[in-house]
């Protein structure tokens, strides 16, 4: 999985300009469509969205299962499905792993304290991202 994400493009929503944002069409639950803005990394087809505070937040409990969502990227309207990582899957260790070695600085947003990129995430770090963040992975149709 490592390799698949290689060379990923990694946007920062509040530390970029408006066209590094993605804004992501939510509505499964209330059947009202809403967008909001959100930081993102993308490789190819597949976009993630480490979704800070999660707890207090509701938008990414619709993928908790797989849903249908719209996407603006770039000025660019696209479609995906779009699914919640869980925090013991590999996968979110993996992605938090890669987002905390790339933007270090991040740690502290996600509640994770002492984080050093050498020595990589401690279980007892791994617990903290898993409270206080989501991950959400859209897979982009073709």
């Amino acid at each position: 999985m490592s390799a698949e994400f290689r060379g990923a493009r990694y946007y920062v929503a509040w530390r970029t300009k408006p066209k590094g944002r993605l804004n992501l069409l939510c509505s499964r639950r209330s059947g009202r469509e809403y967008t909001i803005p959100v930081g993102y990394q993308q490789d190819g087809d597949l976009i993630t969205v480490l979704v800070s505070e999660a707890p207090t937040k509701q938008w990414w409990r619709n993928f908790e299962t797989p849903a249908p969502t719209r996407l603006r990227v770039r000025g660019r309207e696209l479609a995906g499905t779009a699914v919640v990582v869980p925090p013991g899957n590999d996968a979110f260790r993996a992605q938090g792993e890669r987002t905390l070695r790339r933007l270090p600085f991040m740690a502290k947003v996600f509640g994770v304290d002492d984080y050093d990129r050498r020595r990589g995430l401690t279980q007892e770090q791994l617990a903290a991202l898993g409270r206080n963040i989501a991950i959400v992975q859209i897979r982009i149709n073709p």
